[in-house]
């Protein structure tokens, strides 16, 4: 099964004919949450766009934000087999800018000159890379981690996230694609609406892979940013409290309000329940710490099959 499910996916990310390829980097149009006018036209363009003067001067505008910025990279789009390689553009236009000489700019090894102008380009071209060869994005990947640290800067962290899901796809380690979105939204509060409508759609995205996962983690730290998820009746689930408190109380609540389950937490790092405790239907977990504060959740109890 699992090899099939391989095959199938290689087809899907590789089919030149389908209108959108099931991964992270061509899925998740996140440029469609930006109000700038120049990045919705160029969004709404079909195929994949060819980085120009124009996207090039946006992308290096300092009242241009960081964020439009990504989004403009998103929104131009991807190809199967390209021979439009943004990337190496985006480099020819620096080169040009600087005017520079003739072996004045190393094309093979241009990070360091990139990170002299500001981690923003440096980003810009990778994501351009990751876009160009979405199916190999290990290069990109590395690169981004030995010389930046994404998850100090929540945009960064947010791209760097997405290469790093289509690194799980491609490998086929889908429930671990869930679980790296949930490592995400767990590692800060997301502020700004424009970014959290970006972090919504990867979050409808996202939740297919929740099915390959035989527990579904929710860790406390991520309530800022979702607070509910869907869970299968087969699935166990694991509501992770440490480090927010390790001593508290576990409260569900089924859609009529009746208590069904509490439970307490005396220095435990979970609370667990595992998979056929709950039907079908919609839940509200209440936990409350020793200190009397409360943090809900809502649950949905489904059956995928």
């Amino acid at each position: 099964m699992l090899n099939l499910t391989k095959v199938v996916l290689t087809i899907i990310l590789l089919c030149s004919k389908i209108s959108n390829a099931d991964s992270p980097l061509t899925s998740v149009e996140f440029w469609r949450s930006s109000s700038n006018k120049y990045v919705l036209k160029i969004g709404n363009k079909i195929g994949k766009q060819k980085l120009n003067q124009s996207m090039f001067n946006f992308l290096i505008d300092k009242k241009i934000s960081s964020y439009d910025k990504y989004c403009l990279v998103n929104s131009m789009g991807w190809e199967y087999n390209s021979k439009i390689q943004n990337h190496t553009l985006f480099l020819k236009f620096i080169y040009n800018k600087n005017g520079f000489q003739k072996n004045q700019f190393d094309y093979d090894y241009p990070i360091p000159f990139l990170l002299e102008l500001g981690e923003t380009y440096f980003l810009i071209y990778e994501y351009l890379k990751a876009m160009d060869n979405y199916t190999n994005v290990i290069e990109v990947k590395n690169e981004i981690l030995l010389n930046i640290s994404p998850e100090l800067n929540p945009q960064t962290h947010f791209i760097y996230t997405l290469i790093e899901l289509q690194d799980k796809l491609i490998n086929s380690d889908f429930c671990s694609v869930f679980e790296t979105y949930n490592s995400f939204i767990s590692n800060d509060c997301i502020k700004g609406k424009k970014f959290k409508n970006a972090v919504e759609l990867l979050r409808k995205y996202i939740y297919d892979y929740s099915r390959s996962c035989d527990t579904i983690n929710v860790y406390l730290e991520s309530l800022c940013n979702v607070k509910s998820f869907s869970v299968g009746s087969n699935q166990n689930l694991s509501i992770v409290n440490y480090p927010v408190f390790v001593y508290g109380t576990m409260k569900v609540f089924n859609d009529k309000n009746q208590l069904i389950i509490e439970e307490y937490c005396s220095g435990e790092d979970l609370f667990y329940i595992p998979d056929k405790t709950l039907q079908l239907g919609d839940y509200k977990i209440v936990l409350i710490d020793d200190n009397q504060t409360v943090y809900n959740l809502f649950i949905n109890i489904t059956d995928y099959d």
